[in-house]
């Protein structure tokens, strides 16, 4: 089956404007997957549970205003999250609680961060 042997999945450049729960609840052997330049504003908090092999997520030029605490939390393989030019006005550290060990790169230039 196509959705479990599947490592990359490359949506950029669409005009996907949210990622919803269930989206990705079938590919749970991703590796890389690549949202960025689109129109998404927001991802529902389990959007991403199932994707536990994770190691790239790029979410960069989107909408992004707003992210759930929880949003990362069974992505304990992910190494690169690229949330560049977005809106995003708030990011604790406590956000990749569960990539402490794993976390490499986190770029988060152009956004509207605030102290």
């Amino acid at each position: 089956h196509l959705a479990y042997s599947l490592r990359l999945l490359h949506l950029s450049d669409n005009k996907l404007e949210k990622i919803r729960e269930n989206y990705f609840s079938k590919l749970s052997n991703l590796v890389e997957l690549y949202l960025g330049k689109n129109l998404i504003s927001s991802i529902d908090i389990f959007s991403f549970k199932s994707l536990t092999k994770l190691k790239v997520l790029e979410l960069n030029d989107n909408c992004l205003f707003y992210l759930n605490e929880y949003l990362f939390k069974n992505l304990t393989n992910l190494e690169y999250i690229n949330l560049n030019n977005n809106l995003l006005k708030k990011i604790e550290i406590t956000y990749f609680q569960s990539q402490k060990y794993s976390l490499r790169k986190l770029h988060l230039a152009n956004n509207r961060l605030e102290k």
